[in-house]
Order: C-alpha cells, then sequence, then structure tokens
C-alpha cells in the first residue's frame, strides 16, 4: 500500500510521445494485498476506497497526458469478476469511486466503464450485457461515467448481420437503447475492442467456429468503420482489436489474441491493415 511502480506505464506512454496519439488506458486487476488470499488478479479489491486512491495517484502522474482511463474490463464476465458471479453494484461503486478521484485532480480526463462483453441473455459464467448495463444504472451510476465501454464483437459475421441472440456489432444499438430508457442519453458509447479473429491451422477453441479468413477479416473491419460513423453518431470512439498481438513474444502460437492480430509475426501488413490505412487515410 503507497508504494507505486511506475516503469510500464511510464514506458507505455513514453512510447507514444511524439505520435500525435491520445492515449486510453485500461485499468484491471488487484494487487494481492488488497483482495482475499488466494484469490485471482481480476477480483475486486476488498476496500473501494483504496482503488480510489490508485486512480487518483493514476490520473496525477499522468494528468495532460493519458487523455481517458477505462476501469476494468468486461465486468459482466465471471472470470473478469474474479471468478465471481458479476455484481454490477459493486462495480457501480468501483466505477463512481475512479471517477471521483480522477475529475478531482484531471477534469478533462475521460472515464469510460468498463467495456461490456457480448453475451445476448447470460450464461452460467457471464451475465447477459444487457441486464448488467441495467444493473449499474439501478446503482445510481448515471453521471459519474463520460462514456460507455462495449465490446460488440461480430461473432464471425458480417457487421451488418443482426444476431437474434445479440451476438453482433449491432449490440452497441441495444446498449444504446438501455441507455436511453435510463434517461441517458447525452453519454456517448465508445467501442474499445472490436475485431475478426482468423482462421488457422492452429487449434482456436471457442474461436474456431468463427474465424473468417483475412479477405473477410479486411472487409468486415473497413465496413464497421463505415458504418459506425455513418449510422452511430452516438458512437465516438472505436478501437480495433488488435493491432499486433500476432508478434508478442509472451504469447504461444495458438493464442487466438494473435490471430485478431491485423500484422504478421514480423510486422507485415496482413489486408486489414491495408485496408484500414487506406479508409483512414481517404476520411481524414
Amino acid at each position: 500500500p503507497g508504494v507505486y511502480r511506475w516503469v510500464d506505464p511510464d514506458n507505455i506512454v513514453a512510447a507514444f510521445e511524439g505520435y500525435d496519439v491520445r492515449i486510453l488506458m485500461r485499468v484491471h486487476g488487484t494487487p494481492p494485498w488488497a483482495r482475499p488470499e488466494g484469490t485471482f488478479l481480476s477480483h475486486p479489491p476488498d476496500e473501494v476506497a483504496d482503488f480510489g486512491r490508485f486512480m487518483e495517484a493514476l490520473a496525477t502522474r499522468y494528468k495532460g497526458v493519458v487523455a481517458a482511463y477505462e476501469i476494468w474490463n468486461e465486468p459482466n464476465l465471471n472470470y473478469e469478476w474474479g471468478y465471481l458471479e458479476p455484481n454490477p453494484a459493486g462495480y457501480a461503486t468501483m466505477l463512481k469511486a475512479a471517477y471521483q478521484a480522477v475529475k478531482a485532480v484531471d477534469p478533462d480526463a475521460i472515464v469510460i466503464s468498463g467495456g461490456l462483453a457480448t453475451t445476448g441473455e447470460g450464461s452460467p459464467t457471464a451475465m447477459g450485457d444487457l441486464d448488467f448495463l441495467q444493473g449499474i444504472y439501478d446503482a445510481g451510476v448515471l453521471g459519474y461515467f463520460d462514456a460507455l465501454g462495449s465490446h460488440p464483437y461480430a461473432y464471425g459475421h458480417d457487421p451488418d448481420y443482426e444476431d437474434p441472440w445479440g451476438l453482433s456489432l449491432s449490440r452497441a444499438v441495444q446498449q444504446r437503447e438501455v441507455m436511453a430508457n435510463n434517461g441517458d442519453v447525452e453519454t456517448p458509447i465508445w467501442i474499445t475492442e472490436a475485431g475478426w479473429v482468423l482462421q488457422t491451422s492452429w487449434d482456436l477453441v471457442e474461436h474456431e467456429s468463427i474465424a473468417v479468413d483475412e479477405a473477410q477479416q479486411a472487409d468486415y473491419l473497413t465496413r464497421a468503420y463505415q458504418k459506425v460513423r455513418a449510422e452511430w453518431p452516438w458512437v465516438r470512439a472505436m478501437f480495433l482489436f488488435n493491432l499486433d498481438f500476432g508478434g508478442v513474444p509472451w504469447y504461444p502460437a495458438a493464442e487466438p489474441m494473435r490471430w485478431y492480430s491485423i500484422l504478421n509475426p514480423d510486422r507485415t501488413p496482413r489486408p486489414a491493415y491495408t485496408d484500414l490505412k487506406n479508409h483512414m487515410t481517404s476520411n481524414r
């Protein structure tokens, strides 16, 4: 407690310096001293006040450098909530503490709620994203985040497909409807993860059935950006998942995160990289 090791976030910030890029920093995971013994990294902190103090220290250090903070990751999944049943009220308490701490030292920083996993009606290991969203509103979170984080993966479908179970990019529209039903029409959505996994000879386990070929990945990603820009003015940011996990040394070859990447392991571009680059250049 009270001891900070800043080397990793300092390196991240330094790596972006000079590229005219605004940083969204995701804050996720609890150190062992701040959670019950024998629990997992994703377990929520015992004391929300400890988390608030950390967020204040973080926002103080990176004031004017980090543009936005995303609070946790997919908190409607059991394994992202310490393998506990997801708890909208508990998460809302954390989000409120983080928002107040950040705004106290850096009012211009943007606070994003943890990106919701697209889970339809839910499962034994996940809470339905719409139910979770309603739950945090019921817990009084309105006014304590600047944008709703969302991860509307399309599960192998094209960007215009509307899955009856909500497992498609269009899930963001239904999340927007929940926001409106709670009187929250001014707050935008930030899509902080979106992407398509590539087919490969490796066994991608649960990702295997939703994999696409390189041409489809390029087409779907470009069309997704076009769709969001043209049809959803309430989405203010969309983050690709992912640029270069294909080349990182810490993942095994069969790790699905590698195959969402738009760069090859040698950092040469996959078709999606080239198509997205051309699209972004023509829409500046």
